[in-house]
């Protein structure tokens, strides 16, 4: 009978440690990246590509004047905009509308209005169907610039390709003068090989090596392109995270890359950073003299060590690894509620006492 009261009273400890859900797991191990400044210091344009289509505000003005855009202020994603601080141009990639988004700053480089002057990807500023020609993109992600050449480079994610516009003189709805990643401006299929892409996602330009650099997401890899000049479905020069340009497995060895996602290029050091998203790590490549399939000079995976890298590369890094784990933790967020675990322990407990009467009923038999 003691040991009995003993069983009992065990089952309802577990039940209560399961209703408080302290066996379920905090993914979110990540600093809250908008306490970062993640453009370049003494730039405050105070304007990101949030739309706010459901509830435009008070100001309806300002969607009669620029159709279906409205910008909140706030610290601009530094993986999907970029600030040329020399033209005075803020460019920002408004994926789900598939254009690039273009602003004249002023000579502090802030801005002059909240309405965008340009729009690259769609021929109007309420056009936003995805396309494959040399004047259209499907879910256009990282921004990349070269001021010297005034070249935009942009990840059009989707159409398994980068596109490069001549932002010399922009013109709504421009075509692009080149196109990497696929032979010409109306094919979109993804490969494996050195001229082909698979789901680009971000990029970053070393301007004195004329070096672009672009994480090839699905293909586990970071590919570096010579663009100057940049030529049509040209072969890119180097590899990271796979051994050759025909591999594509994802890893987690000192060579290796899981789905990779951001980017960001030290000129200083030449050192590129990489967010190996799916290992939930930063690994760092020496990028002096690139070799095919190197290992990292250094790997960080710890939150300390990220946030005490520059704020432009730290805000680059923590903002995918960030989104990875917010990810992985919605996936996973039933199984980790509170709710779950009340009717996993409902459960157990409805066993426990099942198997408790059963006993009692042996022994009083």
């Amino acid at each position: 009978m003691k040991q009995t009261k003993y069983f009992f009273l065990f089952s309802i400890l577990f039940f209560l440690c399961f209703s408080f859900n302290i066996f379920a797991t905090n993914q979110s191990q990540f600093p809250d990246v908008l306490k970062l400044q993640p453009i370049p210091s003494g730039v405050h344009p105070g304007t990101s590509g949030n739309k706010n289509m459901q509830n435009p505000g008070a100001d309806s003005s300002l969607l009669q004047q620029i159709g279906q855009y409205e910008f909140n202020e706030s610290n601009l994603d530094p993986n999907t905009s970029y600030i040329d601080t020399i033209n005075h141009l803020l460019f920002i990639s408004d994926t789900e509308n598939n254009c690039v988004l273009v602003f004249d700053l002023n000579q502090d480089n802030v801005l002059v209005d909240y309405i965008p002057d340009y729009i690259l990807g769609q021929p109007d500023f309420t056009s936003s169907d995805p396309g494959t020609t040399q004047s259209t993109l499907n879910g256009p992600t990282g921004l990349a610039y070269d001021p010297e050449n005034n070249k935009l480079f942009v990840a059009d994610t989707k159409n398994n390709r980068v596109m490069i516009f001549d932002t010399s003189s922009i013109t709504n709805g421009e075509n692009a003068v080149n196109v990497l990643g696929q032979p010409n401006f109306t094919s979109s299929d993804p490969g494996t090989d050195q001229s082909s892409l698979d789901s680009p996602t971000a990029l970053d330009y070393d301007p004195v090596n004329k070096i672009l650099f672009v994480t090839d997401t699905n293909n586990n890899r970071v590919v570096t392109f010579d663009v100057v000049p940049a030529v049509n479905g040209e072969n890119a020069v180097n590899v990271l995270g796979q051994s050759n340009f025909t591999s594509s497995n994802p890893g987690a060895g000192e060579s290796a890359l899981n789905n990779p996602y951001a980017l960001a290029y030290n000129p200083a050091s030449r050192e590129l950073f990489v967010a190996d998203t799916n290992n939930n790590r930063v690994m760092v490549f020496s990028v002096i003299s690139t070799n095919n399939g190197e290992e990292a000079v250094n790997i960080i995976n710890s939150t300390a060590k990220i946030s005490a890298l520059s704020p432009k590369i730290a805000t680059k890094m923590q903002s995918k690894l960030k989104e990875n784990a917010v990810q992985k933790q919605n996936k996973n967020s039933f199984f980790n509620s509170t709710f779950f675990w009340i009717i996993i322990s409902l459960i157990i407990l409805i066993i426990i006492i099942a198997v408790i009467f059963v006993v009692r009923r042996n022994k009083e038999a």
